[in-house]
């Protein structure tokens, strides 16, 4: 869990070092944001996220890598709940920032998904790289919609959450 900390702080340390201007511009905030438009932007995307995540995991089971969606499972039960929840609050926050506000901004949505897909690799399964990079697309969509990092930082931790939380509970 430390690494990963390190890891985000590390990431939160090059966006914030290399963008100007005042603190919350530098992490991908806009000047005007909107806290309910945003929010019902970030539900919708939400919803959006989690049907995508569904049919990617259908099509994996469909030409047999159902077993790989389960390895993903696995991996995660073997980290205490309590390390998974800090990973996932702070991790949403720092990867919006740093793959979106930074690396999106600088480059273009495919090289940020492409980028957030290999960050994930950590997993080691082909399941968790394609459904990330597609999350990756649908997190960078909403943001260049919105021009800010504040609603795919709410739909990330909130999809994050959905489909993290039950694999503990079950």
């Amino acid at each position: 869990m430390e690494v990963s900390i390190a890891i985000y702080l590390v990431l939160l340390f090059i966006t914030i070092y290399i963008k100007r201007g005042p603190l919350l511009k530098r992490l991908g905030f806009k000047d005007d944001i909107k806290l309910a438009r945003e929010s019902l932007i970030a539900l919708a995307f939400l919803g959006f996220l989690l049907v995508t995540s569904m049919v990617i995991g259908l099509i994996f089971h469909q030409i047999g890598m159902g077993q790989d969606v389960q390895r993903t499972t696995e991996i995660l039960r073997q980290i205490p709940i309590h390390n998974v929840l800090i990973i996932l609050l702070i991790g949403s926050f720092i990867e919006e920032v740093f793959f979106r506000g930074l690396i999106q901004e600088r480059t273009n949505i495919w090289i940020a998904s492409t980028i957030f897909a290999i960050f994930h690799i950590t997993y080691g399964t082909v399941t968790q790289i394609v459904g990330t990079f597609f999350l990756g697309l649908i997190l960078g969509y909403q943001y260049e919609r919105t021009g800010g990092v504040y609603s795919p930082i709410i739909s990330h931790t909130f999809y994050n959450l959905i489909v993290i939380l039950p694999i503990y509970i079950i």
